[in-house]
C-alpha cells in the first residue's frame, strides 16, 4: 500500500491510520500510537514531523530535512560555521538533492526559511543567532497569515480576553520550530520560556508580561 495517497490535505497521516496500513509497524510497536510519537519526538534524525496535538505525522520534504542536516552540521563544526560547499557535497545532502540542477542554490533557499536555526552567509553556513531566531519565529508564529491557518493557537489567544498565550505553552507546542530539543520536564520548559522572554524583549510587534 502507498500510504502517502492517503495522506490528507496537509500531508499528514493519523498515526493510527499509519499503523492499520502498515501491519509490520503495528507489531513492531504492540499498536502504541504514544509508541510512534514518542519515538519521531524525540529522534533528531527522524524523517518524519509530528504534529503532536493531532496525533499525525507526515515526512519531511526536501527543504525540512536540508535545514535539519545543516543544524546538526553547523553544530558540530569549529565556530559553528562551515562551507556551503562542503554541506552541499556531503553524503546525506547529496542523496536528498538527486536530480537537483542547481544544489547550492536550493540549500540557500531553505536556509532562508523562518524555521532555519542556520543561515547563509557568503561562502559559509552559520549558526544563526539564537536570540534573532526566537524573535523572528514567535514573530511568525503571531502573523495573522500564520493564525489563519493554525487553529489550535488561534483558539488559545480566543482564550484570554487580552490575547495573552503563556510563554511555556508556545514553547512546549512549538519546539520544533524553534529549533529547541524536545523539552522534558517543568524545568527544561521554564528555561526555554524564559529564553524567549528575553528574545522577545526587542521585538516590535509582540510584548512579553513580566
Amino acid at each position: 500500500t502507498d500510504v502517502s495517497k492517503k495522506a490528507d490535505r496537509d500531508g499528514y497521516m493519523p498515526i493510527p491510520k499509519l499503523l492499520r496500513l502498515a501491519p509490520e509497524l503495528q507489531r513492531e510497536t504492540f499498536g502504541s500510537t504514544r509508541l510512534i510519537a514518542t519515538a519521531v519526538e524525540n529522534s533528531s534524525s527522524a524523517l518524519m514531523r509530528l504534529d503532536k496535538a493531532r496525533r499525525r505525522v507526515r515526512m519531511m520534504s526536501t527543504p525540512e530535512l536540508l535545514r535539519q542536516q545543516a543544524a546538526t552540521c553547523v553544530a558540530a563544526a569549529p565556530g559553528h560555521s562551515m562551507l556551503l560547499a562542503a554541506f552541499a557535497t556531503s553524503e546525506s545532502v547529496r542523496q536528498a538533492l538527486v536530480g537537483c540542477t542547481n544544489p547550492e542554490l536550493t540549500i540557500r533557499k531553505a536556509m532562508e526559511h523562518d524555521e532555519s536555526s542556520v543561515v547563509v552567509l557568503g561562502p559559509h553556513l552559520q549558526r544563526r543567532p539564537r536570540t534573532a531566531h526566537l524573535r523572528r519565529v514567535a514573530e511568525d508564529l503571531f502573523s495573522a497569515a500564520h493564525l489563519a491557518e493554525d487553529l489550535r493557537l488561534a483558539s488559545k489567544l480566543a482564550e484570554s480576553a487580552s490575547g495573552e498565550v503563556p510563554l511555556t505553552w508556545l514553547c512546549s507546542r512549538y519546539y520544533e520550530r524553534f529549533g529547541l530539543p524536545p523539552l522534558e520536564g517543568a524545568s527544561a520548559v521554564e528555561r526555554a520560556a524564559a529564553e524567549l522572554a528575553e528574545a522577545l524583549q526587542t521585538s516590535r510587534t509582540l510584548a512579553v508580561d513580566a
